[in-house]
């Protein structure tokens, strides 16, 4: 019995210990620079710490003179302790937020410290005062005394000690002394305390130089020299090192050494070898056997570079001061040197005054200016950089460091032009030496050139393969390219040699976030972050791992302060505005939008941005998620990007043409195959693997209809072994209508794959059935009631080959088939029917865009479409004579067109854009009809008729936009245009940002039109626009139709809706073109966006028109009414509430050709409202259409949907 309860107190014990083991965490050391040590516990003996050793509560740390260290705690907070710091670790809990305290005592020294997601409580003590952290990153300066200072960056802390408190918000200073309470001390520039938490690395080699001749110079001597003996020898070797052939130069030194063994000359040749690979026992070897020139300039450079690579700083600075006293020095090494010294210690006020000294000594050394510029990019101020940058090119134009320079200088300033020209120029100066070639492929890596950028790093890789970041951005590389392998050999390769690579962590977690892991990709970026916090790309990529594991705050946080370092980048203000859409919260997204608008021209890439099939990227969609459309089509117009799925899917879910909608709904899928696996609830930035359900059950009523349509939609993406995604939907209307049962069953797959970065190919098919009792009247035909079923069947497939990002080559196949099989009577008398439609299509385009401001496209699209009907009608049946006269109408209807284009849009200045396009289209069209009448048994005489119009012509379309400033710009387009018989095109179906009214133009039709546009953001919150326009349309039609009572299309507004889509509708009372012969039609119209508040915006349109048909000039056009005036308004709360309501006025029209059916003016309202859940699972919907019409029918629409 003793011994049972011996060993259950034993095992509960043992329990207990390992619990508390496992909610007890610590802190893990990612870097060391110089002299670090710990300290198990008090008065233990100090031992050197070591990277990825793990530190726990009770024991310190310790760095000495030039010395740091950075730690990552369990719970996510960043430390990073300069020279001269003592820090004791009390206690530390396990995970973020997680209960308990996480607890420091600072003894001396500073610390810089950063937690976005801190524990129940976080205290920094002193030995003087308490910090209590509450979120955020400050530093803490602990003098000898005891004196405390700190410095808060974000958030808040409350400083205190047993004589007062003071709260301590961003941007503020606080200081505690011995015996006094804590005061606020009044700062400027701020963060210049914590330069020194950077990961910048001393080079010493790259500010010495053997022979110190210029480039140009080096060369022609060399080409010149023939001697070798040992002397030539060891001056062809001092050459080849300056020029970076460092292989052939060790070459000439070891040949020298063996022909001379005791020459000091080859030694220090050799000593230098050494210390371009790292090797510093090697180096002092040599330097020890090089004792005879031990005086040298060169002997005592190699010397510094020895003790600089070794870390001995006190060393290194102690023979600059010596060496900087000397006269008659040949080069500006040391105060290069020392400059760089101070910059690594983060003084870089210090390191600009050393080029000052230096250039009293050197007045027109380009080597000090290019160091100036450096450093003062470093600083951010970049315009000084810039300015330093020219001065070292006037000095020395074959400078390689002055070109250098000026191509970092571009590249961080997004002047991508600029930074590949001057690193073209300073690669064909000094093609040896890594660093240009580094720049030029992490430059082409920022824009995705894919290729280049690969070519360039394993060539700097080849020159230098230990350059600080080489394998880290080569790694990033191939993760952007979706190649893992090749981007996990790249981090091993640079972790292995460096752990604390925050180039390679920060790649790394971008990998780790494209396979679906973003906990282990921010335990990644929280490495690389406390190594170099002022990386924008890592907080860029932090906030999408916060974001998808649900820390919004954070994310936002991490997304302005990538802002703040990079100023020019427009994707964190992208990828801030999807998150507060997400949030329900557009009026901020509005801002942010605004903010990614203005940066626009400085755009790298947005390929890896995650997109939808609405295209939700877009900057457009703030304004459209707070139905605000016209202004929402400026934004998407002005910051359209024909080469990127985005602007095409959100414009395409703007356009109610179903040419233009399917024409850029397509481009956008061979864009980006991989749309169709983004999530239903939150967008996850970037692509990552998905599984997405889409439950959906919607119910409708009204006077004529009744019934429920269920729907389920399964889609997903997956990153390996390539990126691929899928569709799945299934949709079933069932309808009581017309008090007759409508059915209509839609399946719909996609698939998108990309073979490889330049490479995609996409797949989509679609089939439905609709089975209806349809009763009404067709022109011509008169009145029927019939049974009818309509079978469509879908398949289109496209390509997409990127040439580069830049050119793109799309490639398009499709092809639709239709059969409707009616029967019913028609005029009372018995019928049945056939009527069988085929159309394969095919397209190509070619677009690319040059360094000098031209957007080209060029292609072709060809359809056949073919419309075989058969009908049968039992004349005179109703009369009590059935089968006494069958009537036979056969029809064939073949329509060919074939389109060619070209098509530019130049940017002229930042003011004028220009669109100049020119298509050769040819329309073929042939209807032949045979009516054969039987009467008695007997068949009669067929009557044959033919009909043909064949239209050959060139098309132009002229258009220009002038922004006279950011808030206006005015638009005219002039087009010319015969709508060809296929279902889209690849072309562009926009002129200066206007796009193409096919709603009243049919197939073979012509369209001539002028539109003048203005859109004035007159205030920012409000936006105006107003235009008038013009067009002439001959819709060419045939006589010969064939009988046909369906017409899938037009149940779109039946179908699901989302959030504004009602005030994304434009104001036809049609989906496809009425039935009329031409025309000419006049608009001036205007509308009002104001946004009223964070949660209320509203609109306001109104058009006259003026139509006047072809054939009769007394007669007005279809649905067109003189008068539409219509009033909107949207409220978005952030809790999930999201409503919107329509009023629309419209004057009376009439709904036929003729003008015998008149529709009464009157009111007409749409009301939606969303309720969604705040995990995004649950979406209700409640809408009411057509509410207050005397022409239709009020109907309601009830709608769940549960998506997970």
């Amino acid at each position: 019995m003793r011994s049972c309860i011996f060993a259950l107190l034993t095992s509960l014990l043992l329990s207990l210990a390992a619990h508390g083991e496992s909610i007890t965490g610590s802190a893990t050391v990612i870097n060391l620079q110089g002299v670090v040590e710990y300290q198990r516990a008090p008065g233990a003996a100090w031992q050197p710490a070591s990277i990825n050793q793990k530190l726990r509560p009770g024991q310190s740390v310790r760095t000495g003179p030039h010395s740091r260290m950075a730690l990552l705690l369990d719970d996510d907070t960043q430390v990073r302790l300069n020279e001269k710091t003592v820090l004791e670790i009390q206690s530390v809990q396990a995970k973020p937020r997680s209960a308990g305290q996480t607890k420091f005592r600072q003894l001396l020294g500073r610390a810089w410290v950063q937690s976005k997601t801190p524990p129940k409580e976080l205290v920094w003590r002193t030995p003087i005062a308490v910090a209590g952290i509450r979120g955020t990153d400050w530093e803490m300066e602990v003098a000898e005394d005891g004196r405390s200072l700190l410095s808060v960056f974000s958030g808040e802390v409350a400083f205190s000690n047993d004589l007062g408190q003071v709260r301590v918000g961003a941007n503020e200073q606080a200081q505690v002394e011995q015996g006094k309470a804590p005061v606020k001390r009044v700062v400027q520039n701020l963060k210049e305390r914590v330069q020194w938490v950077t990961a910048y690395q001393v080079d010493p080699l790259r500010h010495v130089t053997l022979d110190g001749d210029t480039l140009p110079s080096l060369r022609q001597r060399l080409s010149e020299m023939t001697a070798t003996n040992p002397a030539a020898r060891v001056q062809r070797g001092r050459i080849l090192a300056d020029l970076g052939r460092w292989r052939e130069a060790e070459k000439e030194f070891i040949a020298a050494h063996q022909a001379q063994a005791d020459d000091a000359g080859p030694l220090l040749g050799l000593a230098y070898i050494a210390l371009h690979h790292n090797d510093t026992q090697g180096a002092a070897a040599w330097l020890e056997t090089s004792q005879a020139l031990k005086a040298s300039e060169a002997w005592v450079y190699a010397d510094i570079g020895r003790m600089i690579l070794g870390q001995d700083f006190s060393g290194a600075l102690a023979a600059l001061k010596q060496i900087t006293q000397r006269p008659g020095l040949s080069q500006p090494a040391p105060w290069l040197l020392l400059s760089d010294l101070a910059a690594y210690e983060g003084r870089t006020q210090a390191a600009l005054e050393q080029i000052q000294q230096g250039l009293q000594r050197f007045p027109d050394a380009p080597r000090l200016y290019a160091q100036q510029a450096r450093l003062l990019l470093l600083a951010d101020r970049a315009d000084e950089a810039a300015a330093a940058a020219e001065t070292a090119i006037d000095a020395d134009f074959a400078s390689y460091d002055a070109w250098l320079a000026r191509a970092d200088i571009a590249r961080r300033e997004g002047g991508a032009a600029t930074a590949y020209s001057a690193y073209d120029l300073a690669i064909s100066l000094k093609p040896d030496d890594d660093r240009a070639w580094y720049g030029r492929g992490a430059a082409y890596g920022e824009r995705e050139y894919i290729r280049q950028a690969r070519a360039d790093l394993k060539q700097a890789l080849a020159l230098n393969p230990a350059g600080i970041g080489y394998q880290g951005e080569l790694g990033t590389l191939e993760t952007l390219a979706n190649e893992f392998p090749a981007a996990e050999s790249a981090y091993r390769a640079a972790l292995a040699a460096n752990p604390a690579d925050f180039v390679a962590l920060t790649g790394l977690g971008v990998l780790e976030l494209k396979r679906g892991h973003p906990r282990q990709a921010l335990e990644a970026f929280l490495k690389a972050g406390v190594m170099e916090p002022r990386y924008a790309r890592v907080h860029v990529y932090t906030a999408v791992a916060y974001y998808q594991m649900g820390e919004i705050k954070q994310a936002q946080d991490e997304l302005a302060r990538a802002g703040e370092l990079d100023d020019k980048d427009p994707l964190p203000h992208f990828m801030a505005a999807m998150i507060r859409s997400d949030l329900f919260r557009p009026a901020a997204a509005v801002d942010s939008a605004r903010q990614a608008m203005r940066r626009l021209p400085y755009l790298k890439s947005l390929n890896q941005l995650a997109n939808d099939q609405q295209g939700s990227a877009n900057l457009g969609q703030a304004f459209a998620f707070m139905g605000m459309e016209e202004w929402a089509r400026s934004y998407a117009q002005e910051s359209f990007n024909p080469l990127w799925a985005g602007s095409h899917l959100f414009l395409a879910d703007r356009y109610n043409g179903l040419f233009s909608k399917n024409s850029e709904l397509f481009q956008g899928l061979i864009s980006d195959p991989t749309v169709f696996g983004a999530s239903h609830r939150f967008k996850s930035l970037i692509q990552a693997p998905a599984d997405n359900l889409n439950l959906g059950l919607r119910y409708t009523r009204s006077d004529s209809l009744d019934g429920f349509s269920p729907q389920v939609e399964y889609s997903g993406y997956r990153v390996a072994p390539k990126p691929l995604a899928w569709y799945l939907g299934y949709e079933s209307v069932n309808w009581d209508l017309l008090d007759r049962p409508y059915g209509l069953n839609v399946f719909t797959a996609a698939f998108g794959i990309k073979l490889n970065p330049d490479q995609g190919v996409f797949l989509f098919a679609d089939g439905s059935r609709q089975d209806s009792q349809p009763v009404g009247a067709l022109p011509g035909f008169g009145g029927y009631d019939v049974d009818d079923r309509l079978d469509t069947r879908r398949l289109d497939v496209g390509f997409n080959h990127k040439f580069s990002p830049l050119s793109q080559l799309w490639l398009k196949a499709g092809y639709f088939s239709s059969a409707e099989k009616t029967a019913g009577s028609l005029g009372g008398d018995p019928l049945t029917s056939r009527v069988d439609v085929a159309l394969p299509e095919f397209a190509f385009r070619h677009s690319f865009a040059t360094q000098g401001g031209h957007q080209i496209s060029w292609g072709s699209d060809y359809g056949r479409r073919t419309t075989n009907s058969r009908l049968q009608t039992d004349l005179f049946a109703a009369f009590g004579t059935p089968d006494f006269w069958i009537q036979h109408n056969d029809s064939d209807i073949r329509e060919r067109s074939w389109d060619s284009y070209v098509s530019e849009v130049y940017r002229l200045n930042p003011r004028w854009l220009l669109q100049g396009d020119l298509a050769y289209q040819w329309h073929d069209r042939q209807a032949d009809n045979v009516i054969t009448d039987i009467i008695s048994g007997a068949p009669g005489t067929p009557v044959a008729s033919v009909e043909n119009k064949d239209t050959r012509r060139i098309s132009p379309r002229l258009g220009l936009v002038f922004s006279p400033n950011a808030q206006a710009r005015i638009r005219f387009a002039w087009q010319n245009w015969v709508r060809p018989s296929a279902f889209s095109s690849l072309g562009p179906v926009a002129t200066a940002g206007i796009p193409l009214d096919d709603r009243l133009v049919s197939r073979g039709g012509e369209l001539n039109r002028a539109r003048l546009q203005g859109e004035w953001e007159t205030t920012p919150n409000t936006f105006f626009t107003g235009y008038l326009d013009y067009k002439d349309i001959d819709n060419k039609r045939f006589d010969i139709r064939p009988f046909a009572v369906s017409e899938l299309e037009s149940l779109g507004k039946l179908r699901p809706r989302d959030y504004g889509q009602l005030m994304r509708d434009d104001l036809y009372e049609f989906v496809d073109a009425p039935d009329y012969a031409g025309g000419t039609i006049r608009n001036a119209g205007f509308a009002v966006n104001p946004m009223l508040s964070k949660e209320w915006a509203v609109i306001a349109r109104y058009v006259y028109t003026d139509s006047r048909n072809a054939d009769d000039s007394s007669l007005d056009i279809p649905y067109l009414p003189r008068h539409t005036v219509a009033a909107g308004a949207t409220w978005v709360q952030p809790n999930g509430w999201y409503t919107a309501g329509l009023l629309t006025h419209r004057s009376r029209r009439y709904s036929d050709e003729a003008n015998t059916s008149p529709l009464d003016a009157g009111l007409s309202g749409d009301l939606d409202i969303f309720r969604e859940s705040r995990d995004k699972h649950w979406l209700l919907r409640f809408s009411a259409n057509d509410l207050f019409d005397q022409n239709r029918d009020t109907q309601y629409t009830a709608e769940l949907n549960y998506r997970f």
